[in-house]
């Protein structure tokens, strides 16, 4: 990895520890209760009709990679800023809030962290992607849902919640769900309503890459 990707990533990583770019890690409220071969042959015609499962309602078992998941130009479009440079994948990891979402990141199959930002700066967003337990996912979405401290949307078929952070510099942290596949969006670059929407799309990439 070249200087600028290490002085970002030291950056974000001083940050994240620093409540600065991601929630420290408290327990949050609204978590602490929650428990945590068809035969080959002739299609018929009901076969025909029966529409192909949507992206967001199956599971796949591997993330592509950084380039796959966002074009450099589509996320200086989604932040508007031509000035943001990709720095690919990271060591990057992420410091989430309550033990729901730390207990499925940490159990998750398979995780990619990747990131994006302007160089010689302290501006960046960093999109991990998580394989998980459906059911340790339905446990966090209800709980997410419930709590008053996210911001809730759906993104067509896919829910998305977001947090913004005010401490320190400034930051959001976002989420979106598809199937067993949880993005986490996070940085000094994103405002919560372009964190969620940058965690739905990547969701997307990632089911339509896979198959």
């Amino acid at each position: 990895m070249s200087r600028i990707p290490h002085v970002l990533l030291a950056s974000g990583v001083a940050m994240l520890l620093a409540g600065c770019a991601a929630v420290t890690p408290t327990t949050a409220p609204s978590e602490t209760d929650v428990p945590v071969v068809v035969p080959s042959g002739t299609v018929t015609a009901a076969e025909e009709a029966t529409p192909s499962p949507q992206p967001s309602a199956m599971d796949v078992e591997s993330i592509p990679g950084c380039d796959d998941i966002f074009a450099v130009d589509r996320v200086r479009e989604l932040l508007d800023d031509a000035r943001v440079e990709a720095f690919g994948q990271v060591d990057h990891q992420t410091v989430l809030p309550g033990p729901l979402a730390r207990r499925m990141y940490a159990a998750a199959t398979a995780t990619l962290a990747c990131l994006w930002g302007i160089p010689e700066s302290d501006g960046l967003v960093h999109v991990n992607v998580a394989l998980v337990s459906r059911t340790e996912r339905d446990a966090l979405v209800d709980a997410l849902t419930d709590s008053t401290e996210y911001v809730h949307e759906r993104h067509g078929e896919t829910p998305t919640f977001s947090k913004e952070i005010t401490e320190g510099n400034g930051t959001s942290l976002s989420y979106a769900f598809a199937g067993n596949i949880w993005v986490i969006v996070e940085g000094t670059m994103v405002s919560p309503a372009t964190g969620r929407a940058m965690a739905a799309e990547a969701a997307q990439s990632v089911g339509t890459a896979t198959r």
